[in-house]
């Protein structure tokens, strides 16, 4: 990691003090687990603090002390925490934000419930993997299914939701997305829908299903019919020069109970932004 100790040790930097609490060297275990700020991130959540605060000189020997001493969930969150500690250190560093370790638990928890509910296995009893079938149905095999929704309108703004699954119904990226202006449902759901369409297609598919639970956008998309003198028409507009980009694209609608993932995305992207694919997951 690019510390400022490790900066200062190129000479590159003269000072490698932390620059949030100026307590001691800006080395790894201080950045993650030492400082002022990451100790109040990870006594906000409910791992062991006895096991977390035992750090060692070596990086490694830290990770395999945690792998030996922690849960499989546990060492999973912990990793999390420490990449969202370090992520928030950048962002206060480059963008001038401000360190809130209440703001990066609340990010902790809203990553890990969407990942959950993201990759949650398909691989359940019968029972389990026949309700699950019912409420979403894989794509043809070489497409991708593409889910979008848009949540609810607070004074936060609009939030967006989107994931993308294979054929096997394995996730391949997904993202919440907070929008800053309150947009009506149907402006949202349009948005939701580009947003992960250009996802799929920065990501290399072009054969997709796209299916969400909003009739009049489905709808409007299989009719290819002129939007011009909608108000809506920059944004179809839009939509429509990402469908010329696609081999084969086919609009699907569906009940919301067939659409849950999707929808609680949104629900999320009411709060703040964050997405992932399957190359940059920590």
């Amino acid at each position: 990691l690019p510390t400022r100790r490790e900066v200062h040790r190129r000479h590159m930097n003269l000072n490698e003090d932390c620059e949030f609490c100026n307590a001691e060297s800006e080395s790894w275990s201080h950045d993650l687990i030492k400082c002022h700020f990451s100790k109040g991130a990870w006594k906000l959540g409910l791992l062991p603090w006895d096991v977390i605060i035992h750090v060692l000189d070596d990086p490694l020997a830290w990770l395999i002390y945690y792998i030996e001493n922690l849960s499989t969930e546990n060492f999973v969150m912990t990793l999390t925490t420490a990449w969202a500690i370090w992520f928030a250190r950048n962002e206060a560093t480059h963008s001038n934000t401000i360190l809130d370790p209440l703001r990066t638990h609340r990010f902790i928890d809203s990553y890990n419930a969407a990942y959950v509910e993201a990759f949650r296995s398909l691989q359940h009893t019968a029972i389990h993997h026949h309700v699950e079938e019912q409420n979403w149905t894989r794509p043809d095999t070489d497409f991708v299914k593409l889910n979008f929704d848009s949540g609810l309108t607070t004074s936060k703004g609009t939030g967006f939701g989107g994931i993308i699954r294979d054929a096997q119904g394995t996730c391949i990226a997904w993202f919440a997305f907070n929008n800053p202006h309150r947009l009506d449902p149907e402006h949202g759901e349009l948005m939701a829908a580009t947003f992960v369409m250009e996802l799929a297609l920065d990501l290399g598919y072009k054969k997709m299903v796209l299916e969400g639970d909003c009739l009049s956008i489905i709808n409007a998309l299989k009719s290819k019919q002129n939007m011009e003198v909608s108000p809506l028409g920059n944004v179809f507009a839009d939509i429509f020069s990402l469908i010329d980009q696609c081999d084969e694209f086919r609009p699907e609608h569906v009940r919301r109970d067939r659409n849950k993932t999707a929808h609680q995305l949104a629900k999320h992207g009411t709060y703040q932004t964050f997405g992932f694919d399957f190359q940059s997951l920590p």
